[in-house]
């Protein structure tokens, strides 16, 4: 298990959310990927995901990517560096077809959405989202929003890694 995978089995736990997703933003190519999802080992999320798989059959949860642009609630989120309140369904327009959101919806609960952009330096990284079948409390947006701080901070770190090996190895070179 990764450090990605742990901060999203945690912020699950800790917000109630039916399920809870990380995403990296690529600002070379303007692409949004998942790098952890939690909530898909659930038994609601399963029976859901086997739906899907009757329209969608080759239909990976963690395989999905897209253009960080694709949708309004997107945009704010990577381009704005906006937080977003907002329903799964509006999330997920573009990303995910409409009738597995509507499964995801009568099946797994999956209704509402709180999006935070993950700022590095500055900039935006990535962003996690906690999807649930009700709206967030005021609470649970400040916990939510401090894992959004957390999982910035792991991005960070992970890039500052991949700096270094890179430094190193062109030190090794010369």
């Amino acid at each position: 298990k990764n450090l990605y995978q742990d901060i999203v089995d945690n912020a699950r736990a800790a917000t109630n959310a039916r399920m809870v997703t990380l995403v990296r933003f690529d600002p070379q190519t303007l692409t949004v990927s998942f790098i952890a999802w939690a909530g898909l080992q659930s038994s609601l999320f399963r029976t859901a995901l086997e739906a899907a798989r009757k329209i969608v059959p080759d239909f990976e949860p963690s395989a999905v990517t897209a253009r960080a642009d694709v949708n309004e609630q997107n945009r704010k989120v990577y381009f704005e560096a906006k937080t977003v309140v907002t329903t799964a369904k509006d999330l997920a327009k573009g990303v995910i077809d409409d009738r597995l959101m509507a499964i995801a919806d009568t099946l797994a609960g999956i209704r509402f959405a709180y999006a935070c952009p993950l700022l590095v330096h500055g900039e935006v990284r990535g962003s996690i989202s906690f999807l649930s079948s009700s709206t967030f409390s005021e609470q649970e947006r400040r916990t939510c929003d401090a894992f959004a701080r957390q999982a910035a901070l792991t991005l960070e770190n992970a890039q500052m890694a991949e700096d270094l090996r890179h430094s190193r190895e062109l030190l090794t070179v010369s």
